[in-house]
């Protein structure tokens, strides 16, 4: 990813360019919103963004997945990816940036609808471009925090903060356990004779910003039943006091979750890949049957990767297509993925950590 396609469309160098990461989460899927804990780390493929000064109050765009679009700052339309760009100009200026217009670029080697962060990738590489041009320091916390005001104001999906984090925080090779509700994270080394294979299931994310949306508002209404701010604070004694099955499930699955990735992190601590293996597969029967977003696809991949001896796999991201998350021992990772995506049409694997 050398090339500049900055230069290349608007004849003109950047006045900066920045990149971040995308991200898989090992374990802790749908706790993030309810200020839960996660366990994300970063993958190989990465965002680039490249950025120009303009000051007539527009935003000339071009991505190379899709395409050039230009757009009034003040009018761009839904579903415009431009408004990942209004969003970050406009938290900008809230600090004093003063950004009246932007020229920026945008190509990436993470593939979207897979449920590993590109819009997230795309924010916090947006931020950290504005930052260095505009001279306004930001932290890490800061950027993450910002990237999902994004998400909330400007795109309309309530995310939590996981996705911005991970990739603000975490480095390559090692895992990042997250506590959403107070933001502290610790390092954690992944066994050195494992690896994590992120396999695509070769169907896109299909979890819209609707269903999501419909998640979130079901752990909140749970939680609201038991007189709890959120579901963090919940314990399975706490199930009783709901008389919605969806409900109970849906909350079943965010405190059971809570404490697998307690596990997943002790596991880690102890180099016990088997005990993270087997935490990651119980998050995955989780996700299928009480949060009930899983697919065919990433159920059968699943399965193939336990039978052909992962330590555990399952879905990552929101859910409905996108990639399964597996880990396999180094020495047979090579013919296990090869196994693994043979047996699933169109599935190709996305990276090995």
């Amino acid at each position: 990813m050398s090339e500049s396609l900055f230069e290349n469309h608007f004849g003109i160098a950047p006045t900066t360019m920045r990149a971040a990461h995308g991200r898989v989460n090992l374990i802790g899927e749908h706790t993030d919103y309810c200020g839960g804990y996660v366990m994300p780390t970063l993958i190989s493929q990465r965002l680039i963004v490249e950025i120009g000064a303009r000051d007539d109050g527009l935003i000339n765009g071009i991505s190379s997945e899709f395409g050039a679009e230009q757009a009034e700052v003040a009018s761009i339309k839904e579903g415009s990816w431009l408004l990942f760009v209004k969003g970050a100009m406009a938290l900008m200026n809230e600090r004093g940036a003063g950004l009246t217009g932007l020229n920026v670029a945008t190509r990436s080697t993470i593939p979207a609808g897979a449920g590993v962060s590109s819009s997230a990738a795309f924010e916090i590489a947006l931020l950290r471009a504005l930052s260095e041009m505009t001279s306004i320091s930001l932290s890490p916390q800061e950027m993450a925090i910002m990237g999902q005001r994004i998400e909330h104001e400007f795109i309309g999906t309530k995310c939590g903060i996981m996705d911005q984090m991970a990739i603000a925080m975490a480095e390559i090779g090692q895992a990042l356990f997250l506590d959403c509700h107070t933001l502290k994270t610790e390092i954690l080394a992944i066994p050195e004779d494992c690896c994590i294979a992120i396999i695509h299931s070769g169907s896109s994310r299909k979890l819209s910003a609707s269903l999501y949306n419909e998640r979130l508002a079901e752990t909140i209404e749970a939680a609201k039943q038991m007189g709890l701010a959120s579901l963090r604070d919940a314990t399975m004694d706490d199930l009783a006091k709901l008389n919605d099955e969806t409900l109970m499930r849906r909350s079943h699955h965010v405190i059971s979750e809570n404490q697998r990735v307690l596990t997943a992190k002790a596991a880690l601590k102890a180099g016990d890949a088997a005990a993270l293996g087997l935490a990651m597969t119980e998050s995955h029967i989780s996700l299928r049957e009480d949060y009930e977003v899983s697919s065919d696809e990433l159920d059968h991949l699943v399965s193939t990767a336990i039978a052909q001896g992962a330590y555990g796999a399952r879905l990552t991201g929101a859910g409905f297509g996108g990639c399964i998350v597996a880990l396999l021992h180094e020495d047979s990772a090579d013919e296990m993925i090869e196994a693994i995506t043979e047996s699933c049409e169109n599935s190709w694997l996305v990276d090995c950590l």
